[in-house]
């Protein structure tokens, strides 16, 4: 709806007389007629539709709604000298949308609080006790005194060195160090040619069984140390392992014996290949 700002000196008499008698009229429709075709005479009709005036500090406020420009030109023309502006007022600027409130959020439901780390059912105890005794093997080459001859004093089997084994862990880590690695130390495989052998032993005593072999000192006269190669928590890998070793091994132990290797090393050796290759856990 829009609003005309009429400047006018309201503290001179004749001047808002004036402008009051001329709203009036417009606003009553004393300066409009039409005809009327059923009665053939001129009728009084208002054009301009005002709906409020408001007389301020020699200003005059006039809303309604009619065309602003026309009613500024008929208010210059009835009013002449004593008007001295007209401006249209610009509309108030639309108040901003309020934003639409966010949905709050759903309360995330409690977690359920068991008793135990495990709801129910628990695991069964077997598993964890797998789980935690879950095995590491060991690949082990054994180095002999040389200066004891050309041919080994002694022949490595998976007796004698299970036996020095636990020897060494009675003697350094006591019968109960020897009675918690019982259940999960074996020798799985010996090579006698190569001195290269594969231990298993549980995870919480690789470390007592790694520190015992390492102070082994003799297998019954003959002086041998242990040198660790490799260590895998599969036998898959520790499988792979021990062939790359072995073989390489065996390569050195060909280039050192030369014509004295006979056809039974030979044999010997391609029989300890492939039980590398069957080995299980």
């Amino acid at each position: 709806m829009p609003t005309l700002i009429i400047t006018v000196n309201l503290e001179c008499c004749r001047c808002s007389s004036k402008i009051q008698k001329i709203l009036c009229c417009i606003q009553q429709g004393t300066y409009s007629y039409h005809l009327s075709f059923s009665s053939g005479q001129y009728i009084r009709k208002g054009e301009f539709v005002i709906k409020k005036i408001m007389y301020e500090k020699n200003k005059v406020l006039v809303s309604g709604p009619f065309d602003a420009d026309k009613l500024s030109s008929k208010l210059w023309c009835k009013a002449g000298r004593i008007v001295k502006n007209i401006e249209v007022a610009k509309p108030p600027p639309k108040p901003d949308p309020k934003p639409e409130p966010k949905p709050k959020p759903e309360p995330s439901p409690c977690k359920q609080i068991y008793p135990y780390p495990y709801p129910f059912p628990c695991p069964q105890p077997g598993v964890a006790v797998q789980l935690l005794k879950a095995s590491l093997y060991m690949v082990v080459e054994v180095f002999i005194d040389a200066a004891r001859g050309e041919q080994d004093p002694v022949i490595l089997t998976q007796f004698n060195i299970t036996k020095v084994i636990r020897d060494s862990i009675q003697l350094n880590f006591g019968e109960c160090g020897l009675a918690g690695s019982l259940g999960s130390l074996q020798v799985k495989y010996v090579n006698p040619v190569t001195k290269l052998c594969i231990v298993r032993v549980s995870r919480e005593d690789h470390q007592k069984v790694w520190a015992a072999m390492t102070m082994v000192r003799c297998i019954g006269k003959i002086p041998v140390s242990f040198n660790l190669l490799d260590m895998s928590g599969s036998i898959r890998a520790c499988k792979k392992a021990a062939l790359e070793c072995d073989e390489a091994k065996f390569e050195q132990y060909k280039v050192a014996a030369g014509n004295r290797i006979t056809t039974e090393i030979i044999q010997s050796v391609e029989s300890c290949f492939e039980k590398i290759r069957g080995l299980e856990s």
